[in-house]
């Protein structure tokens, strides 16, 4: 929360996951791709949706320790840089 906090957030107490909704600027797909060659996999929002709706432009960001804090530190910075710097594949 401390790095994502200025970013639509949002989460259950309980549940080791949020979701990050998408600032205007990315396409759901675009961001997943962008953070995937920047070694981070996110979930897209759409893999959670009902067949016929329409997903909300938003990735979900599980939590594990399997990996230690500065792992997943270094990989919330990743997706901090690439929120706030579109690329030209990511721009609505």
């Amino acid at each position: 929360i401390n790095r994502l906090g200025r970013f639509d957030l949002s989460w259950q107490a309980h549940a080791p996951m949020v979701w990050l909704w998408l600032p205007k600027g990315w396409r759901t797909t675009a961001f997943c791709q962008a953070a995937e060659r920047s070694g981070v996999l996110v979930v897209p929002s759409d893999m959670f949706a009902l067949r016929h709706s329409i997903a909300p432009p938003a990735v979900r960001l599980c939590m594990n320790a399997e990996y230690g804090i500065e792992p997943y530190i270094k990989a919330i910075d990743t997706l901090v840089h690439l929120l706030d710097n579109p690329s030209q594949d990511g721009i609505v």
